[in-house]
Formats: structure tokens, C-alpha cells, sequence
């Protein structure tokens, strides 16, 4: 949702950061996931750059997995469940935004 409304990246990643770290606090090990892809990535380019953007922030906070202050694992959720026609349809809703039972169950 923050990308569809316009949320600086910056903001974004420290919500993002906030959120594991009080996990962490509790003991408790997080998974960073990139945001999945979505109808809107192919259809808006100023949307579609901010996705880009924000997932390889993902992955370079991410890229020290395991160390301190530093997720446990990172899941590229595209290239777990991709977004398309045909077969890749049926992991999708048809809001193009969330995943199906079949997309849940392949992420």
C-alpha cells in the first residue's frame, strides 16, 4: 500500500526496519520478503520504478542475513510466485494484487 501511495522509499525502509528490530528485541529471528509483484508493475512506470527501488533495498539491508541487526533469511517473492498470463495467472487473485490459495501455497 505505501508504494501505491506515494511513500518516499526512506519511510518506507524505516517501517520496514523498525518492525524486525522489535522483533528481534523479543528474540524473535525475521524473514525480509521483497514486495510482490503486481498488475501495477506492468502498467505504471513511475510504480514500477518505486517496486524495483524499494526490493533492492530489501535486498542490499538484507544481504548481511544472519548477522546482527540483520534478517535471518530474505525470500524473493518473484521469483517464488511470478506474475503473468497463462500458468502464472492462476497463483494471482484477479485484483492482480494478492495471491491465490495456489500462489499462498507456492510462496
Amino acid at each position: 500500500n505505501d508504494l501505491a501511495q506515494g511513500t518516499p522509499l526512506p519511510k518506507i525502509m524505516n517501517a520496514l526496519q523498525v518492525l524486525h528490530g522489535a522483533c528481534w528485541e523479543a528474540g524473535v529471528p525475521t524473514v525480509a520478503m521483497t514486495v510482490p509483484p503486481n498488475h501495477g508493475v506492468g502498467r505504471r512506470t513511475a510504480y514500477a520504478k518505486s517496486w524495483r527501488d524499494v526490493n533492492g533495498q530489501i535486498a542490499k539491508w538484507a544481504s548481511d542475513v544472519g548477522k546482527t541487526d540483520s534478517p535471518a533469511r530474505v525470500v524473493d517473492v518473484e521469483k517464488l510466485v511470478p506474475f503473468g498470463a497463462g500458468e502464472r495467472a492462476l497463483l494471482w487473485e484477479k485484483d492482480g494484487l494478492h495471491l491465490s490459495p495456489a500462489g499462498s501455497c507456492q510462496l
